[in-house]
Order: structure tokens, then sequence, then C-alpha cells
């Protein structure tokens, strides 16, 4: 993966092997509002996570996977409750998670991942669903971690609403030490248009728990099957 495709992966990477924390990365919202993201949220200890990440691994069991997991920072705690797998399209945020001594981290992109067997839990932590970055894409990231179920797996996701609208879409630029990455969509969504699309692809949702967090409404959610998987 090149350096401005993977210019978040490299940031993660000199904060790792450098301590490089002289420079600020920041997200360009839609080619118009810069936010800054901290670093160390990618490094945190079980600790130092969320309430709704912390309950997310204590309901997980069984074979899990663990989807955009960046340096695999959740996975020392998902280990606890399975045997866990986890990918990132992000070449050097693995090799962080190797070099940490996570071996079960691995380079994958979900749309082409073909593990040969199906899990009963699926993490999506901090809005991961939104990954795909538009519906018709959500629609077959859906339908995609339906498949890698079993037929009675859970998939366990948190989800950012800040708005009532039912979804809205964001261009996201990586700006770091003055280099621009990659520009890519990330989808939001309502708990409702959630709910809908997941029932026409045979998942029934549920609202675990939700937190206030800087303004924003986090919301835990769990995805069960509600027909056989095809």
């Amino acid at each position: 993966m090149n350096q401005k495709r993977d210019l978040f992966g490299r940031v993660l990477y000199d904060y790792w092997e450098k301590g490089d924390k002289s420079a600020t990365l920041f997200f360009i919202e839609n080619k118009k509002k810069k936010f800054p993201v901290e670093i160390s949220r990618y490094f945190r200890s079980y600790e130092d996570l969320s309430n709704l990440e912390k309950k997310a691994i204590n309901l997980s069991r069984g074979s899990i996977l663990d989807v955009g997991c960046a340096t695999g920072y959740h996975v020392p705690a998902l280990i606890e409750r399975g045997e866990v797998d986890a990918i990132d399209i992000s070449e050097l945020a693995i090799k962080i998670a190797k070099e940490n001594g996570i071996d079960n981290c691995f380079v994958g992109d979900i749309f082409k991942y073909t593990p040969g067997k199906k899990y009963d839990t699926i993490t999506l932590f901090e809005n991961n669903i939104g990954l795909a970055g538009t519906v018709s894409k959500t629609k077959r990231l859906i339908k995609t971690l339906r498949k890698l179920l079993k037929e009675d797996g859970q998939i366990i996701c948190e989800i950012v609403r800040t708005r009532t609208v039912d979804t809205w879409a964001v261009l996201l630029t990586p700006l770091w030490n003055g280099k621009m990455g990659k520009s890519f969509k990330w989808l939001h969504f309502s708990v409702n248009f959630l709910s809908k699309m997941c029932i026409k692809y045979g998942l029934e949702m549920e609202v675990l728990d939700e937190n206030e967090i800087s303004g924003n409404v986090w919301s835990l959610i769990r995805l069960t099957n509600t027909f056989l998987s095809s």
C-alpha cells in the first residue's frame, strides 16, 4: 500500500517506532472542517477503553472476528473471550500489532475476506460499521458480515449519531506533517435506518447501551441472525 493511501498507518507507525508525537494528525471533513485525532487512542489498554467498548468485549464469545482492528488494541481483551481473528487494510497498522506480539492480526479487506469458516461474534468498534462509505456499499457490507456469521452468531458494533436524518456521508482526508493522504468516505446513520436495513438482510437489531461523548450519542448495537445463512 503506497504512503498516500496509508498515511494513517504511517502516522501510527511513527508514533509506535519513534515515539513521534511532534505532529498532530488531522482529518479534513468534506474539504472544509479540520479536526485533530488523538493517536494515543489506538494504543490504549483495556482499562482505558470506553464503557461501551468494554461492554462489547465482554459480550463477545466463541470464534471472534474484529473488523478494522488498527493496531489490534482491542484484541488482547477479546482473546480472553474466545479465539480471535482481526483484520485491517493498513499494512503498517498490522505491522505494529505483530511487533507488539499480537500475532492474530492480518492485513485484509472485509469485502474480499475468505477465512473458510464462520464466526460466533463479529466486532466493529468505533463506528467501523460505517467504513463502506455509502448506503449501497453498506448494504453489501451487511450481507458480507451476515455470511460470515454462524446461525446463532452476533455482530456487535458501535455507531455514533449526531443528527436526526437517516444517513449522512462525510469525505475524510487525513493530513499529517504537511502531507495529505487519500480521501475516503464514511457513512453515519440513525438507529432506525440501520434497523430497517438489517431486517431486510436477515438481521435483527438490539440497542444494548448508549453513552453521550463530547456531545455525540454513541449506541452499542447487537445484530443477530433471523434466518439461516445463505
